[in-house]
């Protein structure tokens, strides 16, 4: 969608994305649950396969770096994260989402679903 269309959807209240501004990611381990839960604003422990939950990534301090959409798979889960203009404001989302992994068993991986 070029960004004259964007902007006159956006005078009329209605905003379309394409599937390029909304980075999807696959998180898989055995540690995804586990981590997902302390690092995001939803009861990660609870979902279960095909439920889906809005949450917030935050730093320490609690100031949002992301907002996504988490939905529960058999073998982990989707993460798809709001709008994202470029490649460097997904390379920064996935890099908060990741931030605190250590020695854990989790990977993220980028997907067009």
């Amino acid at each position: 969608m070029s960004s004259s269309s964007t902007s006159s959807a956006a005078k009329d209240n209605a905003v379309v994305f394409g599937p390029e501004e909304l980075p999807i990611f696959r998180v898989r381990g055995s540690d995804a649950v586990r981590y997902l839960h302390g690092r995001l604003t939803q009861d990660v422990k609870g979902l279960v396969e095909g439920q889906a939950k809005r949450a917030l990534i935050l730093t320490p301090q609690g100031r949002i770096q992301g907002h996504l959409v988490l939905l529960r798979e058999a073998e982990g889960f989707l993460v798809v994260s709001d709008p994202l203009p470029d490649e460097e404001a997904r390379k920064e989302f996935s890099s908060a989402l990741m931030q605190f992994k250590v020695a854990d068993d989790v990977a993220l991986q980028a997907t067009n679903y």
